[in-house]
């Protein structure tokens, strides 16, 4: 089912030159509990609204960057309208749709604005779909899970000075990692603090980059082909991928991961095809969870991420939910991890990359990306990364069995 737009002429007295032709969504809605849209001509619908004032009044208080982005824009008009600044937040509001016209979030907020300010019932007849209540309301939700992601993210004082727990280990020679937090739809990209004089992989790691993302329609902690969810653990980037060569559906770019992995082969999950990508050019963004599986962003993030150049191999790092931790807490960890991707290492020669640790399913799990660099059409570029199981107090290690060529087995022990 395609949503249907509306199109209508709202005039303000306080924009004199002209009248301002918005598009007015699906979902129509008010900003107060007791204030909700109004069907001019025919039936009256009983819509639940998202209270802006109300439901994210403990919105994180994050300043805007100087040259706000599309999200900035809508928590900074949201800031606005919690200290009563209605004026100033419509002004906003509006920069907002006239930048991106196709955030549906944006336009929600803006159209509010202009019914909380004039009072006026806005003829959104053709806009509702007034034979299907429950389409109206899971579109509903949608928007409310994504004001709720966008207007709550971890501010940055949350991981200020402070690493992804288990991104153990990133050499110098490997510029990123991408760490994604599917609680708070959030992720990251993570590259080397710079310090005179430091040694190893320098002071620490720090976020360079950060965008809202969506994940499954079903969650996370993926199974087999077609359950709709995205799967959790460490991972790797194959390939990048311009927009213009992909179908519309991939928006601005792509870039694929080794899902399954010999870990996921090892527990018998199926499905492939697993991309962080862009949105289809009729979209912004998508709920917090509407995917097929894949990591989704809106287009102008994705470009902004592509723009790094991420080489192939950078690690992936898909977790439930990131924790924040001094880099020690990771350094801690170094040694013992690196012993286990020395055993075919040349003697006396630590060629260690990545380190990657996390638990699931009750089990120490481990990735480790290992080997010299080379240079593939001028980008650097690494092996897939080895994956270790702890199994009673010892570490394996995984691999695709040549047998089957699909299935994963264990070999060999580390004491």
């Amino acid at each position: 089912m395609r949503f249907v737009w509306c199109f209508a002429w709202i005039k303000q007295s306080a924009w004199a030159h002209h009248g301002l032709l918005v598009f007015l969504i699906v979902l129509p809605l008010g900003l107060l509990p007791d204030k909700s849209w109004e069907v001019v001509a025919g039936q009256r619908l009983n819509l639940h609204v998202i209270p802006w004032e109300t439901q994210f009044e403990n919105a994180s208080a994050q300043e805007p960057p100087a040259q706000p982005d599309a999200e900035s824009l809508l928590r900074e008009a949201h800031r606005r309208l919690l200290k009563g600044q209605r004026a100033e937040a419509l002004g906003i509001a509006q920069e907002l749709v006239e930048r991106h016209p196709n955030f549906q979030l944006g336009q929600l907020l803006f159209a509010d604005l202009l019914n909380l300010t004039s009072d006026q019932p806005i003829d959104a007849r053709s806009a509702l779909h007034i034979g299907e209540p429950g389409v109206t309301q899971q579109r509903l939700k949608q928007l409310n899970d994504e004001a709720r992601q966008r207007l709550t993210r971890p501010d940055a004082a949350v991981y200020a000075g402070k690493e992804p727990e288990g991104l153990v280990y990133l050499s110098p020679k490997v510029p990123f990692a991408v760490v994604v937090d599917a609680l708070h739809s959030r992720l990251y990209l993570m590259g080397h603090a710079s310090s005179e004089g430091a040694q190893d992989a320098g002071p620490g790691l720090q976020v360079i980059f950060e965008s809202y993302m969506s994940v499954g329609q079903r969650g996370i902690g993926k199974q087999q082909r077609g359950d709709g969810k995205t799967p959790l653990g460490a991972y790797v980037v194959q390939k990048s991928y311009p927009g213009h060569v992909l179908p519309d559906l991939y928006g601005s770019g792509a870039l694929t991961l080794n899902y399954p992995n010999e870990l996921d082969l090892l527990d018998g999950k199926t499905g492939s095809g697993i991309w962080i990508h862009g949105s289809p050019s009729d979209q912004y963004a998508q709920a917090p969870e509407s995917t097929d599986g894949c990591v989704v962003l809106s287009n102008p993030d994705m470009e902004a991420l592509l723009k790094f150049q991420l080489p192939a191999g950078t690690p992936v790092f898909i977790l439930p939910q990131i924790e924040w931790v001094p880099p020690q807490k990771n350094k801690n960890l170094r040694d013992p991890l690196k012993a286990l991707g020395q055993n075919n290492a040349i003697k006396g020669k630590d060629d260690t990359l990545a380190l990657l640790s996390w638990q699931a399913q009750g089990r120490k799990m481990a990735a480790i990306l290992s080997g010299s660099e080379a240079s593939v059409m001028g980008q650097p570029s690494w092996a897939t990364p080895s994956y270790w199981v702890e199994q009673a107090h010892q570490w394996r290690a995984v691999s695709v069995s040549a047998s089957t060529g699909a299935r994963s087995s264990i070999k060999g022990v580390v004491r």
